[in-house]
């Protein structure tokens, strides 16, 4: 990307950082920590929030038994996830990075929604050099450059939350960040079913709709998709046993996959 582009992203990246970081100072929300201070320096951008003491989701799911949480406790924490997208959607902002890393768990058993601003798609070095654990939950939108992000996205990536909360692992995985990205763009994740055929259909299907391709197919506010989690009761009965797996179709080869992302970079 030539140089006065990249300036004028950053350039647009620290306005839009500094709206949403005088927003969340003057947020009063029990799912978002107080934000303390923000600014800039040499180039970074950086949020002081308050002090909270408890354990990232990644690190709930890393303690966990088969790294799965309990079906009640995964919809509750997905539920308060939704409420803290709630609040945030009401000012007209997008969080960009809704990961297990980012979502703190109080003793209490709240969540807090940390870690805001991040770019709103990933371009040729963030592929290179992120950290699938981040990529894993990003919305296909938030790959192509030129796509709008906005809540639906978040929506998305806390649907992948959900996901792993119940199925111990995210909606995809892959060799490299290159397929795991095209996986995200063109194939459908593992049904749940599969692996958590104890669950009613109802988490089947709010799972499958907020994990939709096209932001259009999914929840279009945190509101619904919180009104959704309020709809399932886990009294309700399981799927029938599902069919057997199909034979996935093979992975884009690299080079492929690389030409696909820069082609959409550009």
């Amino acid at each position: 990307q030539p140089a006065p582009q990249r300036a004028a992203r950053r350039a647009t990246g620290l306005r839009r950082f500094s709206r949403e970081a005088k927003i969340l100072q003057s947020l009063n929300s029990p799912y978002v920590p107080r934000v303390r201070d923000w600014g800039a320096d040499q180039g970074l951008v950086f949020i002081v929030t308050e002090h909270t003491p408890g354990k990232t989701l990644q690190r709930m799911l890393q303690e966990a038994p088969d790294h799965q949480l309990p079906p009640a406790q995964a919809l509750d924490l997905a539920r308060q996830i939704g409420l803290a997208l709630d609040a945030i959607f009401a000012h007209g902002v997008a969080h960009r990075d809704i990961k297990p890393r980012n979502l703190l768990v109080t003793r209490e058993g709240h969540v807090k929604l940390m870690n805001f601003g991040l770019a709103e798609h990933i371009d040729a070095q963030r592929l290179a050099e992120g950290d699938a654990r981040t990529l894993a939950y990003l919305a296909p939108e938030q790959s192509e450059a030129g796509r709008p992000v906005d809540i639906r996205a978040d929506l998305y990536a806390a649907g992948a939350v959900l996901y792993e909360m119940l199925a111990g692992r995210p909606p995809f995985e892959a060799a490299n960040n290159i397929q795991l990205v095209m996986k995200i763009l063109t194939s459908a994740p593992p049904p749940l079913y599969r692996m958590r055929p104890d669950l009613p259909l109802a988490v089947h299907r709010l799972i499958e709709k907020v994990l939709s391709k096209r932001p259009e197919e999914r929840y279009q506010t945190p509101r619904e998709f919180v009104t959704a989690l309020d709809r399932v009761s886990l009294g309700d009965e399981a799927p029938p046993p599902p069919p057997p797996p199909k034979a996935e179709p093979e992975t884009p080869s690299l080079g492929l996959s690389l030409a696909a992302l820069v082609s959409s970079a550009n």
